[in-house]
């Protein structure tokens, strides 16, 4: 985990899955409310999937599920505000 000076505060979490595919919608104690301790969440997996989550823990708007895909993010998931307790992602399609 990286860290700030400031010990209490968590700026970004990353870690990898020996398994694929290992998505972040199918851990959805990564996605609860309690566990948003950090400003971004990067996940990947033995595969090279790489999910990047931005929670925007206290802030009234939507967090951002991210796949990293042909060398760009792009947008696969929002947890909605009121959803953000519960964990729930609503998908996004293009």
């Amino acid at each position: 985990m990286a860290r700030s000076t400031a010990a209490s505060e968590t700026l970004a979490d990353y870690h990898g899955h020996p398994w694929t595919p290992s998505s972040m919608i199918e851990s959805r104690a990564d996605l609860l409310a309690a566990t948003q301790v950090f400003s971004v969440r990067i996940q990947f997996d033995t595969a090279c999937h790489v999910q990047k989550l931005v929670p925007y823990v206290k802030e009234d708007r939507p967090g951002e599920l991210y796949e990293r895909r042909e060398k760009t993010w792009k947008l696969i998931g929002l947890i909605k505000p009121e959803n953000k307790a519960s964990g729930r992602v609503t998908l996004v399609t293009d």
